[in-house]
Formats: structure tokens, C-alpha cells, sequence
């Protein structure tokens, strides 16, 4: 199984295709981890994507 993280930041205009993008590797037989802000944690788990929390943080 091939893994891989996506690295997302910013707003949820940002984040969202990230999700999309990392749903449609799922769906492909990758196992895909999100490191994003961890404000944006529920949104990853509204995805199903696990997520780990990055450095970045975001105010938006």
C-alpha cells in the first residue's frame, strides 16, 4: 500500500481541496494522512481522512 501525507494550510478555501484530493487517493488504495492546522481537525474527520497537526497555524 502506498502512503503519503498532504500538507495543507491556510483557510478552508485552502484546506477543502486537499480533502477532496485526498478522499480520491483513498479511494485509489493509498492510505493518506492530512497534516494541517488543528483547527481544522473536524473537518478532516468529517472526511474520514486521518490528520496529524502541523506547525502552521491559521487565524482565518
Amino acid at each position: 500500500m502506498m502512503r503519503t501525507t498532504i500538507f495543507a494550510a491556510g483557510s478552508r478555501g485552502d484546506i477543502q481541496p486537499c480533502l477532496v484530493l485526498g478522499r480520491a487517493l483513498q479511494d485509489a488504495g493509498f492510505a493518506v494522512r492530512l497534516a494541517a492546522p488543528a483547527n481544522f481537525a473536524a473537518l478532516s474527520q468529517d472526511t474520514a481522512l486521518p490528520s496529524t497537526r502541523s506547525a502552521a497555524t491559521s487565524n482565518m
